[in-house]
This record gives C-alpha cells, sequence and structure tokens, in this order.
C-alpha cells in the first residue's frame, strides 16, 4: 500500500481541551490572554493495512487547528500535518499511535463522517 495505512474504527470519541498556555505559546494564540483550548477526537482501532502491522491495535487523534497555521517551508510554517509512532508493547496503550492536524472548520465533517462509520 506504498506505506498508507488503513484503520478499522471500533470507537470513537469527542474531546474538549481547556488549559493554562505554556510559556512556549506566543500571546496571539492565547485564548482569552492565558487559556489554550483544543476540540479533537480520540479514535481507538486495528491496522488492517499495511501487513506488516495489521492487526495491531492503534490509538488515533484527530487535532483541530485554526485558519492562523501555515504549513510549508516558511521559517513559521510546521513542516507535518501529524505523525505516526511505534512503541514497545504497553499494556495501558496501543503498540502505535498517530496524530493528525485537521483544520477547525472540517471539525463539522469529521464527525459527520465518525457518526456514519
Amino acid at each position: 500500500m506504498d506505506g498508507r495505512y488503513l484503520v478499522e474504527i471500533e470507537s470513537w470519541e469527542p474531546a474538549f481541551h481547556v488549559g493554562l498556555s505554556s510559556e512556549a505559546t506566543a500571546p496571539e494564540h492565547r485564548f482569552q490572554g492565558g487559556l489554550n483550548y483544543r476540540r479533537s477526537f480520540e479514535i481507538t482501532g486495528r491496522i488492517v493495512a499495511s501487513k506488516a502491522q495489521c492487526g495491531q491495535k492503534i490509538r488515533v487523534w484527530l487535532s483541530s487547528f485554526g485558519a492562523d497555521l501555515q504549513f510549508g517551508r516558511d521559517s513559521d510554517a510546521l513542516d507535518e500535518v501529524g505523525q505516526l509512532h511505534f512503541r514497545k508493547e504497553h499494556a495501558e496503550r496501543p503498540p502505535v499511535s498517530a496524530t493528525l492536524l485537521i483544520p477547525e472548520s472540517s471539525l463539522t465533517f469529521v464527525a459527520a463522517g465518525l457518526a456514519s462509520a
């Protein structure tokens, strides 16, 4: 599958996090002057392709980002829209986890898609 993964969704939950911004967060990116909030989806499932990881449990975190976040080669831009991590077997967590950034404006469509699966 050319390095692609196919995940069978076993369950998913919407999540909402509000907390204090870290010192590393630029002031213009802080909500109400000092808070950080994020809407996301937590998905648990099993990898059905690629063949090498078939059957392994996976946790996928779909995290939203605002219109001001840019991707690309600029010095202020992020160079990736997600990450895939493999770790040694751990009793409480799946051996594979992934994070994928999605536009805040797409959250409704993501929720509708997950609800229909």
